[in-house]
């Protein structure tokens, strides 16, 4: 199977946003600062206001707080990958019983399935994952439609478990 498309900037930023939910490391520290962060503030502002004004506080604060992580992080990862153009741009997918050959403007790397240590199909996109930090990670804009990206998800399963 044959897939050429275009890896853009957003798909950058999705594939950085799943795979940081993925660490659980990273979803463990979200989970604290969000349990921990509104018990905090509500207690320091609870000597200056009532207990329903601070705990109000205490949310619309965690809201601004959430707000300036997500926007900040986005902002990095689009800033890299417009600073670094080997990452967007076009692509070429090959697919064979063998493995995985990947092309862009800049490299061609191959990945045979036993390199291969998982794959998952998300809502944005397919993922190729090789290690923890290190995925091939295919658009579901790069398919026609659902049922071909639904086709591409089970051959590359199909040859995954082969290996």
């Amino acid at each position: 199977m044959n897939i050429q498309y275009e890896f853009t900037k957003e798909d950058y930023w999705n594939l950085n946003r799943d795979m940081i939910m993925m660490m659980p490391r990273m979803r463990s520290i979200l989970l604290l600062v969000l349990i921990v962060s509104p018990v905090l503030f509500s207690f320091l502002l609870s000597y200056r206001f009532t207990v329903g004004v601070s705990i109000l506080l205490s949310v619309m604060l965690l809201g601004l707080i959430c707000l300036y992580i997500y926007f900040s992080v986005k902002a990095k990862v689009i800033r890299y990958a417009k600073s670094n153009p080997h990452v967007i741009g076009p692509r070429q997918l090959v697919v064979s019983a063998e493995g995985v050959q990947d092309d862009s403007s800049e490299k061609t790397s191959f990945q045979q399935w036993l390199d291969i240590e998982r794959i998952e199909d998300r809502k944005d996109h397919i993922l190729l994952i090789i290690e923890s930090a290190t995925v091939i990670c295919i658009p579901k804009h790069a398919f026609k439609d659902a049922d071909e990206a639904s086709q591409f998800f089970q051959l590359a399963s199909k040859y995954h478990q082969a290996a």
